[in-house]
């Protein structure tokens, strides 16, 4: 319909000044309307995990990174680890969701509560996220990447560094 328009006040004999914005306007909505939206990818974490996970590509056993309706859900196993069939979706600009498999929410890198952090990604390995604590991802976040934490399992802050 808009692009119609845009043909009408294209093919009219006489283009005003009052024609030419208006046709400016047609195409700058109908662009803004056509444009992607940033896709959200939901990480969903089994209950009670606590700890450093692993998404790695595998293009064989990996679960399908295909964005459907804006949106991409991904479940982290129990021994932390997160096999895709592709880590090209984390190139693209995209927003984070995560949450324990019974729905409650898991919020994104805040210091007050349990939270999902990012600890970067190591080229040929994959990307490491942490589910915990402030005190826990500082913790690893100091020896990360030269020493990777093992996956899945809780972060503990009263062991020798």
């Amino acid at each position: 319909m808009i692009m119609k328009l845009a043909i009408k006040l294209l093919i009219s004999r006489v283009i005003t000044l009052n024609k030419m914005l208006a046709l400016f306007f047609v195409l700058m909505i109908s662009g803004c309307v056509q444009q992607e939206e940033t896709p959200t990818i939901h990480y969903v974490i089994p209950q009670g995990f606590e700890g450093v996970f692993l998404i790695y590509e595998d293009k064989l056993n990996g679960q399908s990174t295909q964005i459907i309706d804006n949106q991409l859900t991904l479940y982290v196993n129990d021994n932390g680890k997160l096999p895709v069939v592709s880590l090209a979706y984390m190139s693209r600009l995209h927003r984070w969701r995560c949450r324990f498999n019974d729905g409650a929410e898991i919020s994104i890198d805040n210091a007050d509560k349990f939270s999902l952090y990012n600890l970067g990604y190591i080229q040929d390995v994959g990307k490491y996220y942490l589910i915990g604590n402030a005190a826990q991802y500082i913790k690893v976040r100091g020896k990360f990447p030269f020493e990777t934490p093992p996956l899945g399992q809780t972060i503990n802050l009263d062991s020798c560094d």
